[in-house]
């Protein structure tokens, strides 16, 4: 019996070789499972890196996306000819630092001087075809000159109905010191007169300007002044009366200016106005007072 129980123990407990086989079979279940360990951790690791490493570098320096703004449109016409233009002033004697009082009878140092090369530039360079109505508009009375301008212009698109914008010039009033003024756009090495358009909505009168077209037209205008400077235009002034904003398809006035500035600063401005003129125009495609009516605010491309 204990020969039995000796035997049965003996058995039971490896020899050396079972030793060695078990710990064969331990040594090979752990390399598999550091094997598979592996796999599953580069399976993981590996598309990230190759990711990573595929990943197209970003551009240099791209091109930046620019911002809406809102501007003129003109949906589905064609220029046909350059449109009509009309540049006249209601406060014609209206002059600058060079003159006494800033006011003039003559119209070389007026602001008919303006207007002349206004109409110049447009013609010469851009091919509008422009009219500059020089008419005195002051006599007898100042306080009556937009009652005899609107007679002006009335006769004016009675007798060319192809003028599409009215152009009223004048140049404003500023507080003058004696001293040269500052205030003016340095455009390279030019001084240029600071622009400034006036829009009426015409309170109290039955017909009213189209407000919201011609600020449209001011502030595209506007825009082009100050991307060639951020002094170049001031900021656009609204105003309650009419201004005879309400005969032409579109009317813009414009102060080229005040009395404090000398003629040559706003002659050195005409160039940037009749660009931003001549870019709303040609751009949006105005030819006719039909096309007009399918002018619209709408954010441009």
């Amino acid at each position: 019996m204990r020969h039995y129980e000796r035997a049965k123990r003996e058995r039971v407990r490896p020899g050396f070789f079972g030793r060695l086989l078990i710990l064969a079979f331990w040594s090979l279940v752990l390399f598999f499972g550091i094997v598979l360990v592996l796999h599953y951790s580069l399976d993981t690791i590996l598309p990230v890196y190759h990711a990573t490493e595929t990943t197209p570098a970003p551009t240099p320096n791209p091109t930046p996306i620019p911002a809406p703004r809102v501007s003129l449109r003109l949906a589905g016409a064609d220029i046909i000819r350059p449109s009509c233009i009309l540049i006249y002033h209601t406060h014609t004697r209206e002059a600058y630092v060079d003159s006494p009082d800033w006011r003039s009878t003559d119209q070389t140092k007026s602001v008919v001087a303006v207007g002349a090369a206004l109409a110049e530039r447009l013609r010469d360079c851009y091919g509008f075809t422009v009219f500059h109505d020089t008419t005195d508009h002051e006599p007898p009375s100042l306080s009556t000159a937009y009652t005899r301008s609107e007679q002006t212009l009335s006769a004016c698109l009675a007798e060319y109905p192809d003028i599409l914008l009215a152009i009223d010039l004048h140049r404003d009033s500023f507080y003058v010191t004696g001293e040269p003024t500052t205030d003016f756009a340095l455009v390279g090495d030019r001084e240029c007169a600071r622009l400034m358009f006036v829009v009426g909505e015409g309170e109290g009168f039955t017909q009213k300007p189209d407000f919201v077209t011609n600020l449209a037209l001011a502030e595209s205008i506007c825009d082009y002044l100050l991307a060639v400077s951020p002094k170049l235009a001031r900021p656009n002034r609204i105003k309650a009366g009419r201004y005879n904003q309400h005969l032409a398809p579109l009317s813009l006035l414009i102060e080229m200016g005040h009395n404090a500035n000398s003629l040559e600063q706003a002659l050195s401005s005409i160039p940037y106005l009749a660009e931003g003129v001549a870019r709303v125009f040609y751009t949006n495609h105005v030819s006719s007072k039909d096309a007009v009516q399918t002018l619209s605010l709408v954010p441009q491309d």
